[in-house]
């Protein structure tokens, strides 16, 4: 019996871990949801690394100056000059015209030229240097004013290894849309973590890995029950011995007593085992020891009754 109540001691524990890793396998599915979230969150990670970073933000500076761009030539057209020059010698002239750059025109003896700009032109000659300007330089400070835009913008589409806003818009279509899936990812990721962080959730996984489930559940619990049906039986039966016992003490006083007639009650039985064993055979031809019995006792005592 003892060994059996150490196998029920050993089940209860086994029941016990697994009962523990029952419970915990919400735990260990989260845990599991959780990388597979935390992979996500890398693998987006990665994938807006290896895209060329222009972000809304970026695209939006961009196409500012590109509209302020736009509004100052709209000003300076508004304010067309136009410049008639006739040479009387061959000349050679530095033209700029408003925010443009400067070019080399060759003027031939007797030529007529007309300049045209938004608001300023600029005829530069190795002796001298003629600009005009309208709205009092008004204009010119508008000119001043695009060529820096101009410049400016051009910075940016050199920065981010682009050469025009078209082709800085399908880069930022591509890194707006890694950008988004890397939100995603984080987002899925925190909301699948809830109130716990990755630490504590570690934490509680080690834990959990360190017991050891030997076998199912269902399986512990089948050899549990059929193990404690055992030692309750045995049990039962220890009480029953231990009752006829006290029922024998108290009918021969004493257990010296119960113990002679424990012995005297074997030596009558080896007595009547020996007289059986020494006992005459059966006639020859006797099959029914029964009828042969009765038949002998009623001849006994046809013998016995005296004649009258």
């Amino acid at each position: 019996m003892p060994d059996l109540e150490k196998k029920v001691e050993k089940l209860e524990k086994q029941k016990l871990q697994a009962e523990t890793i029952e419970k915990n396998r919400q735990i260990t599915e989260k845990y599991k949801r959780v990388l597979e979230k935390q992979a996500q969150v890398q693998t987006a990670g990665k994938m807006l690394k290896s895209v060329q970073k222009l972000s809304a933000e970026d695209l939006n500076t961009i196409k500012g100056l590109k509209e302020k761009i736009e509004r100052l030539r709209a000003e300076l057209a508004a304010g067309k000059l136009a410049v008639k020059f006739t040479a009387k010698n061959q000349l050679t002239l530095g033209i700029t015209k408003d925010a443009e750059a400067t070019y080399k025109d060759q003027i031939k003896r007797g030529d007529v030229k007309s300049y045209e700009a938004g608001g300023r032109i600029r005829i530069e000659h190795e002796d001298w240097v003629l600009e005009v300007t309208s709205g009092e330089g008004e204009l010119a400070g508008v000119a001043k004013e695009l060529e820096f835009s101009k410049k400016k913008l051009n910075s940016l589409l050199k920065k981010h290894g682009v050469k025009s806003i078209e082709q800085a818009k399908i880069i930022n279509g591509k890194y707006e849309e890694c950008f988004q899936a890397l939100k995603n990812a984080r987002n899925n990721f925190r909301s699948e973590l809830g109130d716990t962080t990755p630490k504590e959730l570690t934490a509680r996984m080690r834990e959990i890995n360190k017991i050891k489930l030997t076998k199912p559940l269902a399986e512990i619990v089948g050899e549990l029950v059929s193990t404690e049906s055992q030692l309750k039986s045995i049990k039962a039966k220890q009480i029953e011995l231990t009752e006829k016992r006290k029922n024998l003490v108290e009918k021969y006083s004493d257990q010296d007593s119960l113990l002679v007639k424990l012995t005297e009650s074997i030596q009558k039985e080896k007595e009547i085992k020996h007289k059986e064993e020494n006992l005459d055979p059966l006639p020859k031809g006797v099959t029914n020891v029964k009828l042969f019995i009765d038949d002998f006792k009623q001849k006994e005592e046809e013998r016995c009754v005296p004649v009258g």
